[in-house]
């Protein structure tokens, strides 16, 4: 930004706009990361975007992480909802950082309540998201790239997938061809979706465990 520039109303639309734009050109015009804090010069603001891989509905997960970023909060959300157009906006501000900020924990949707589980696709797999549960924003979507990159080393191999959440980088080992795949998460929800994912997909090489990584 320019020093002169003046943060306002059109300066946060617009970086909203870029960081869209930028993941569109990028191949990632279905479920992934829209906005990404700082890295989009937007700090304190995360947008995942969630695409129904059987219906098609789009819904975004939205966290508020810093009070410089909540006085501009809806402005944020009707430009999200201009630019996205989803079909419903869940906000995930149940973050212990808000409370070092002065601001307070809560989660909901935006607007009406709507239907907030969803199947999506990544790098082929069909997984379930529930984007009022889980941890952050309900799916790891920073780690869409990351999850692609196990097919370079999962071929034959065991591997152990700690702090699992609902199977990310575990899931993906198995589609890739590992030999066998154990996932380990303290969170029996994380773990029940991990399992539940690992069905859908047919991936009989994943086992997911509820531990204490540290214990185990």
């Amino acid at each position: 930004a320019r020093a002169e520039e003046k943060v306002n109303s059109d300066f946060i639309a617009a970086r909203i706009e870029q960081a869209w734009s930028s993941r569109q050109r990028m191949g990632l015009s279905g479920s992934c990361r829209v906005v990404f804090g700082d890295a989009d010069f937007l700090p304190g603001l995360v947008v995942d975007r969630f695409v129904d891989a059987k219906d098609g509905r789009s819904v975004l997960s939205v966290q508020f992480l810093t009070l410089g970023m909540e006085r501009w909060k809806e402005m944020v959300l009707d430009t999200l909802a201009t630019v996205l157009a989803p079909d419903g906006i869940y906000i995930r501000n149940d973050v212990p950082i808000r409370e070092k900020e002065g601001l307070e924990q809560w989660k909901g949707p935006h607007g009406k309540a709507f239907r907030t589980d969803l199947l999506i696709q990544e790098n082929g797999l069909l997984l379930h998201v529930d984007v009022a549960g889980g941890q952050k924003t309900g799916h790891f979507m920073d780690q869409v790239l990351n999850h692609a990159a196990m097919q370079r080393i999962s071929r034959g191999r065991r591997m152990l997938d700690c702090f699992t959440h609902t199977g990310g980088f575990g899931l993906h080992a198995a589609a890739y061809g590992a030999k066998k795949v154990l996932g380990l998460d303290i969170s029996e929800e994380a773990v029940a979706q991990a399992t539940r994912n690992a069905a859908t997909n047919m991936l009989t090489a994943c086992t997911f465990k509820v531990a204490n990584v540290f214990d185990y």
